[in-house]
């Protein structure tokens, strides 16, 4: 196992700290014996494997036990102007949680367009265009196993949340964009160039508002978090006064969170603007279900924690936008919330490696 001191720079490492189950601080590294010792199992008592979870402005990494983090370790973290930087700062967080004298396999959840075999080929936000991230892992001893941040939240939603003794099911997260994972009869669709799942680039309304990946009328660009935020602020120009006392005045602010919020306190505008953030999704929802016919659909991010109303919202435009209206999947909530891109990193290790051979009992 790499045993990583190397600190790329755009790895804060005053952000950083180690927690065990108990929620108690611990040193980095510890033993096999010392997990053991502490009442925790160690790998001659169960299989392990680590999840890391890379964000835009953070790291998070966990030692899975095969139902539950026995080891986190989270640090911020800026991307520098040198590909590496990511893959130095994965290694050191990975090592973080990795008993020494042990290599056990790690699961890697990236954001942006990650093709099967590790290769991530897009995510701007990272300067990332075709980087074979997985074999720059390997490389360092990792065994490394990559995946698409969207594809790690289905993932876990299958193996221990809302979509559990499901065959098959679409994990949508609604947060700042709009993203994906799809899971059939077990597997990861991957797609042949890992474009399967990209759900908010689906182009539901031709010539509609510029989305960020240039194109007009891309669903993230309909029914995100910033989409929702952007027609809030449409609708401050106009002088809704609701939307303007949640803001202070200050449309500039305003996020979808507010919008939400307003939208319960009564506001016309703001419950329009949630109507159609969720007809949208609906109708890209019944498209989807139209090809892949999921048991489920689950839907995450911040967005949809804003309330039952909104999920009721978007499943009754799915029905109305449906071939066929029987039988329909249920749009249900994630169950796993901001941990689902961390667990689903550790079970894809897991699975891919063999440490894994199922959903958990």
């Amino acid at each position: 196992m790499l045993d990583c001191c190397a600190h790329g720079d755009g790895v804060a490492q005053k952000a950083s700290h180690d927690v065990y189950r108990d929620g108690s601080q611990g040193p980095s590294g510890d033993s096999v014996t010392n997990l053991r010792a502490a009442g925790r199992p160690g790998v001659g008592s169960v299989a392990l494997m680590v999840g890391v979870d890379v964000g835009g402005s953070h790291i998070a990494a966990g030692l899975f036990d095969g139902r539950e983090f026995i080891r986190r370790h989270h640090v911020a973290f800026a991307p520098g102007s040198v590909r590496e930087d990511v893959v130095e700062a994965v290694a050191e967080a990975s090592s973080r949680v990795t008993p020494r004298q042990s290599r056990l396999p790690v699961g890697v959840g990236m954001p942006g367009v990650t093709s099967a075999d590790g290769v991530v080929l897009l995510a701007p936000n990272l300067s990332l265009w075709d980087f074979p991230m997985q074999a720059r892992l390997r490389d360092l001893g990792l065994s490394a196993h990559v995946i698409n941040d969207a594809n790690a939240a289905a993932l876990a939603e299958w193996h221990s949340g809302a979509g559990r003794g499901a065959r098959s099911l679409i994990c949508v997260t609604v947060g700042t964009g709009v993203g994906a994972g799809i899971v059939l009869d077990g597997q990861v669709l991957f797609g042949a160039c890992g474009r399967g799942g990209e759900i908010g680039h689906m182009l539901v309304m031709p010539g509609g508002p510029e989305c960020g990946c240039g194109t007009h009328g891309c669903l993230e660009a309909l029914a995100s978090g910033q989409a929702i935020a952007r027609m809030g602020r449409q609708a401050c120009s106009g002088g809704d006064p609701v939307l303007l006392r949640l803001c202070s005045d200050d449309p500039r602010t305003l996020d979808a969170k507010m919008v939400f919020e307003a939208a319960r306190a009564g506001s016309r505008a703001a419950s329009q603007i949630v109507e159609q953030a969720a007809m949208w999704l609906g109708i890209a929802l019944a498209n989807v279900v139209s090809v892949v016919d999921p048991e489920v659909i689950i839907v995450g991010g911040g967005v949809a924690l804003s309330g039952e109303e909104f999920l009721d919202a978007v499943s009754r435009s799915m029905e109305a936008s449906a071939l066929c209206r029987i039988r329909m999947p249920a749009v249900v909530r994630a169950h796993h919330g901001t941990d689902a891109g961390l667990l689903g990193a550790a079970v894809f290790a897991g699975l891919s490696s063999g440490v894994l051979r199922g959903k958990e009992d």
